[in-house]
């Protein structure tokens, strides 16, 4: 989740953006014409959200046993962390383009 945490963070610095939730900033972030490219994320993030919530239930907070998913839930976690890390690269590589903090 960090990287999702992260991206959304940094992007509402440079946007001064004062939410604190990450849902709520990267709604907010989307809500600008320059950060169209998010919606794809906020859609991962508040998935890998839901299989967090429903970890929660019957484990530790937060704790997703792994040995509990079926291979198609597996796999989509894989896919959701994988674009976690993406939303996380694209954003440095957005911030590195020359914006003035």
């Amino acid at each position: 989740m960090f990287p999702y945490i992260n991206a959304a963070r940094l992007l509402a610095i440079r946007e001064s953006v004062h939410e604190t939730s990450t849902v709520l900033r990267l709604e907010r972030l989307y809500a600008l014409a320059l950060y169209g490219w998010l919606e794809t994320y906020q859609a991962c993030f508040k998935r890998l959200m839901a299989y967090r919530q429903r970890a929660g239930v019957t484990n530790h907070p937060g704790y997703i046993r792994v040995t509990d998913l079926s291979r198609e839930e597996k796999k989509e976690l894989k896919h959701l962390i994988s674009k976690g890390v993406e939303l996380y690269r694209r954003t440095g590589t957005w911030l590195k383009r020359g914006t003035v903090w």
